[in-house]
């Protein structure tokens, strides 16, 4: 068939549903989605299980979660946390770390802690664009190893991760706490840099108010918002986080500072550390005389114990994995979990046990999304990388990743290259998030809908509007270099596969609307007066309607 008819038919579909999404779908009050067995869950559940614990789902592994439950010693979580770790290769001759983001993302069976991985990325930020004047391989040695440390304690307790983060040359060179010194050479104290110790209470622990355990602002009896911390606790943070260098030599004299190196997490150096007390939270100060790294243990320890940390951290873990706008309830149940972890060893912060609070939850599970009992509002709109990854794991897509020394950059055939490029246009290019705030923050309004958050919104505009809906034609109408469909599985009935894609893709959820459009689209004259004789043409377009629908894009 031409491009250009293949072009018209894309138009017609995207004018049949697109068009729907400038609606605004109006608040309603209806019951809670009906209870689906955690041990034997039906296919809608299991589908939507793995929209929120893996990079999508492929019919295969539906089937699978199905066998084996979600829940239970045997279920999918365990399997998934038991899976063996996918590593980022960051040698000098590796694929670029967003490709490699993609291709594990289409292949590896590690899905649920390379998806934990990617939400805690999005928390406790560092950027490839920090480096690119910092070292010869425009940081793909600090970011890919940061990326593994991310994967490696995705699992472990929130005090080994926010550790091991803390100290990763890749968070102290992206917020400045490398060569953070107290002292000059001469002994004169010196004003420490604030950028690590204010990011770490204001982006990767507490935020900016007090917290409730259902993640709401603690009010006082003006019904104001009361800080979470104060700028004297920011400073004295600052002077705890003091004397740490770069790895690989022995610790400099005072006042000076390592060489660069990136191939090691920094190391404390106590004569560059400032060993006097320091006043933190909730009453406790630092103990006077320790050195850089047991001062930061304690400073560690003394921000994990604080109450704003799990209602923090766990709602944006919900917002990423589930749904922008949870339940008060939904988010104290989690936060329970990360108070303790009910094993009887009382672990807080244990991430393992979270992760499964969040899937297991009531309201991340059934055969349909739950509806709030005052708003419609469920679900979040698909990130660029997911929309892309979930189309092409359901449609068995295989993606190539070529080697840039062997295939010399722009590599226009490697297709998990093409992904970051798509992912670029759509204004999340991994893993270089533009600031701190990653690429959206938590808080971004739901447009026309007050009182409520959408943050992928955050990077959605005309622009990039348009560039989803053509990744979505590239994939399906036109073909992209480096990345081959299997639509094999799909019906070529018309009704049949318009039943296909709402098993599978829609989770039982299409609505009689959209399923008008999908029919209309597959019975046009092109492809029922033999003018577009390929069936796997005629698919394509099923499921380019469906994709291009706001029924989709917003995962329920």
């Amino acid at each position: 068939m031409k491009r250009s008819a293949l072009v018209a038919l894309g138009a017609i579909a995207l004018a049949g549903c697109v068009g729907n999404e400038s609606r605004q779908e109006e608040p309603t009050n209806e019951v809670a989605q009906e209870v689906d067995s955690l041990a034997t869950p039906s296919q809608f559940n299991s589908t939507r299980f793995l929209e929120q614990s893996s990079f999508g789902p492929t019919e295969a592994n539906v089937s699978h979660v199905m066998t084996v439950g979600i829940n239970g010693g045997s279920g999918a979580i365990s399997e998934q946390f038991g899976a063996t770790r996918t590593l980022y290769d960051f040698s000098a001759t590796a694929p670029d770390l967003g490709a490699q983001f993609y291709f594990n993302a289409m292949s590896k069976p590690d899905q649920l802690r390379q998806r934990t991985a990617f939400a805690l990325s999005q928390i406790m930020v560092v950027s490839q664009n920090r480096f690119k004047n910092g070292s010869t391989d425009d940081g793909r040695v600090p970011m890919g190893g940061y990326l593994n440390v991310l994967s490696g304690d995705a699992f472990a307790t929130f005090t080994t991760l926010l550790h091991d983060l803390t100290v990763h040359i890749a968070m102290g060179r992206y917020l400045d706490m490398v060569n953070n010194k107290a002292f000059a050479a001469n002994g004169t104290p010196l004003s420490p840099n604030e950028n690590y110790a204010r990011e770490l209470l204001q982006l990767f622990t507490f935020g900016l108010d007090l917290l409730n355990d259902d993640g709401t602002p603690v009010l006082d009896a003006n019904s104001k918002k009361i800080p979470a911390y104060t700028q004297d606790q920011v400073e004295n943070l600052s002077h705890v986080l003091t004397g740490w260098t770069f790895g690989g030599l022995p610790c400099p004299t005072r006042g000076h500072s390592n060489p660069s190196n990136y191939t090691v997490p920094m190391i404390p150096c106590d004569v560059n550390h400032d060993p006097a007390s320091y006043a933190l939270f909730n009453g406790f100060s630092t103990t006077a005389g320790l050195g850089a790294a047991a001062h930061l243990d304690e400073a560690i320890n003394n921000i994990v114990a604080h109450q704003n940390v799990p209602p923090f951290i766990c709602k944006q873990l919900i917002q990423h994995l589930v749904t922008s706008n949870p339940s008060g309830a939904y988010v104290a149940r989690v936060v329970a979990k990360f108070k303790d972890d009910g094993t009887g060893a009382h672990v807080r912060g244990n991430m393992a046990a979270v992760v499964r609070g969040i899937l297991q939850d009531v309201e991340a599970r059934g055969a349909a999304a739950p509806v709030d009992t005052a708003t419609s509002v469920y679900g979040h709109l698909r990130s660029p990388a997911l929309l892309m990854t979930n189309l092409l794991r359901w449609t068995g897509a295989t993606v190539t990743l070529s080697n840039p020394v062997v295939v010399p950059p722009p590599a226009v055939d490697d297709g998990a290259v093409q992904l970051n490029t798509w992912g670029t246009l759509m204004h999340q290019y991994v893993p270089r998030p533009p600031s701190v705030f990653s690429y959206y923050a938590p808080s971004t309004p739901l447009p026309g809908a007050p009182g409520f958050v959408g943050p992928e919104f955050g990077i959605t505009d005309t622009a990039t509007s348009f560039a989803r809906s053509n990744f979505l034609s590239a994939a399906l109408l036109k073909g992209i270099p480096g990345i081959t469909l299997n639509l094999s599985t799909i019906p070529s009935d018309s009704n049949l596969m318009a039943d296909w894609l709402n098993t599978t893709l829609m989770h039982g959820q299409m609505s009689a609307e959209l399923r008008t459009v999908v029919l209309a689209a597959v019975n046009d004259a092109a492809f029922t007066n033999g003018t577009i004789t390929d069936p796997n043409v005629k698919k394509a377009m099923g499921l380019y309607v469906v994709v291009v629908s706001r029924e989709y894009q917003v995962q329920r």
